[in-house]
């Protein structure tokens, strides 16, 4: 029992003068500098910190690290409290700090883009230098150089971000344009080539993200989910899924070109839209709603997207809202609200922060109802609504049957025009008298001249 006693003690000895070995072998500020020095190398890239640890379990921590890099397509800067850099144990033994894994703890990343109106240069970038065998030649032996001193060796496989933040902005807005929150990333396949260009095509990885909440003018989204590869200077999402308070909704592809000023992207969107939360509906009637969309953009800017796609709204029943009840109101009629329609195809435009809505129609059995206009992602609206339905349906406030009658075709429908403001949670809602108007000039003065007053007041 001695004996076995004893052997564990210098076991347990042999242990502890190892790793005193480990930490006198890799000074931690020794090897913290050439790991900065290394990724300084890269055109664009500085990076500092203001201490070191080593455990030789663990790693290489990088303590409140600052990190800046420069590329056409904008500045990316980058703080973090901990930077810690995995390595394998065994080649630690042998003399070799080898980098398998790096982790990035609560960075805080900010994307700084060019304008969008920024015209992008032609040929080989400041970056790139444009390139040649001898100069890839020459980043391979320095590299292999610089592997060498120190013991440090770079085989990173793998690289995680957790629980990050990300804000990108344009050059001159303190504004920020796109707010990412609590970001995890886990890239795998890490292939590293020293021959790149610049930091962007030096590395090809793929992997997953998730994100809590992802913020943007006027919308939000949460629960943010799917696949994400770096390669060529391109970031790729894959079926990238997300909530918003109206709509499920899923990424089937998203490219972003950051070789240019600013960075652009193309994306395609679909999923299915809550109607009745987006019209702002005090009860349930309308029926799914499945979207489709595809766009480009250039720059975090939502302004400067621009797509088209079309909303599948399927059969229902209008139910009650605050415009309709307004509606109704000038109407003097309720024959709407909680009538059944058919279902239609409804086509949109994104440009300039707003969504534009193609002329549309909902049938019913009894009325139908037209509508075109627009709605700023930022919540104000602009939308002109048709009711097409029997004149007798409708009692019109301070127009006379005559006017009526002379508006109402030969099959006994009449339509009635409305223009709406305001937001689809708060509307202004005005009936357009311009027919009533040009019913005067045809010599109905009489029975218009007492209406038209009472029409354009609201209660």
């Amino acid at each position: 029992m001695k004996t076995l006693l004893k052997i564990l003690g210098i076991i347990v000895l042999v242990v502890i003068l190892g790793i005193a070995f480990l930490i006198w072998r890799f000074d931690p500020e020794t090897l913290g500098a050439a790991v900065i020095h290394r990724v300084n190398q890269n055109e664009g890239v500085d990076i500092t910190a203001e201490s070191f640890s080593l455990s030789p379990l663990k790693g290489l921590e990088l303590q409140s690290a600052q990190a800046t890099l420069v590329q056409d397509a904008g500045t990316l800067n980058l703080e973090l409290e901990r930077l810690l850099l995995e390595h394998e144990f065994w080649p630690l033994l042998q003399g070799h700090f080898v980098v398998r894994q790096i982790v990035l703890e609560a960075p805080q990343i900010e994307l700084v883009s060019a304008p969008a109106e920024a015209e992008t240069v032609d040929g080989p970038s400041s970056a790139g230098g444009g390139g040649g065998q001898g100069q890839k030649d020459e980043a391979a032996a320095e590299t292999a150089e610089t592997a060498e001193s120190g013991g440090l060796v770079v085989n990173v496989q793998s690289l995680r971000i957790v629980d990050g933040r990300v804000v990108m902005r344009t050059e001159g807005s303190e504004k920020a344009a796109v707010e990412i929150v609590d970001l995890d990333v886990d890239f795998d396949d890490i292939v590293l080539d020293p021959t790149g260009a610049s930091p962007l095509e030096k590395i090809e990885a793929s992997g997953t993200l998730k994100a809590a909440e992802i913020h943007t003018e006027g919308i939000s989204a949460t629960e943010a989910r799917g696949g994400i590869s770096i390669g060529d200077s391109m970031i790729v999402l894959s079926e990238l899924g997300l909530s918003t308070p109206i709509a499920q909704l899923s990424l089937p592809s998203f490219e972003a070109d950051f070789t240019g000023s600013p960075f652009t992207y193309q994306v395609e969107v679909a999923g299915s839209v809550d109607v009745n939360a987006l019209m702002s509906a005090t009860t349930a009637g309308y029926g799914p709603a499945s979207l489709a969309l595809r766009g480009t953009g250039a720059g975090p800017d939502l302004h400067d997207f621009v797509g088209e796609g079309t909303l599948r709204l399927e059969s229902g029943t209008i139910p009650s809202s605050p415009w309709l009840a307004l509606v109704e109101k000038l109407l003097g009629a309720s024959f709407i609200n909680g009538a059944a329609y058919q279902g239609t195809d409804i086509g949109l435009g994104i440009g300039e922060g707003r969504l534009d809505i193609a002329p549309f129609e909902l049938t019913s059995e009894s009325f139908k109802l037209g509508s075109a206009g627009w709605v700023d992602l930022q919540g104000p609206i602009s939308l002109r609504l048709e009711v097409f339905a029997p004149r007798d349906l409708m009692s019109i406030g301070g127009v006379t049957g005559d006017v009526l009658d002379v508006l109402t075709d030969e099959n006994g429908w009449l339509t009635v025009s409305f223009d709406i403001g305001g937001t689809l949670a708060e509307p202004d809602v005005d009936l357009n008298t311009t027919i009533f108007e040009e019913a005067a000039k045809s010599g109905l003065k009489k029975g218009i001249k007492r209406g038209i007053g009472s029409l354009i007041k609201k209660d």
